[in-house]
């Protein structure tokens, strides 16, 4: 499993085609386009860089 804190950075700007258009399939991240739409991803990738800052410090 990857740890999202060491991410790229420019990872995150492309976050809603890996989550909902399934851009890293291929790598193992499935599509969630059917589950997500675009405001729960953009929660879910807020939620990932706020914990990815704490546990940067």
């Amino acid at each position: 499993m990857a740890d999202l804190r060491y991410t790229d950075p420019a990872t995150y700007n492309i976050f809603q085609n890996i989550v909902r258009e399934g851009a890293y399939t291929g790598l193992g991240m499935p599509n969630l386009g059917q589950y997500l739409n675009e405001a729960e991803a953009d929660s879910i990738k807020q939620f990932i860089l706020s914990k990815r800052a704490e546990l940067m410090k």
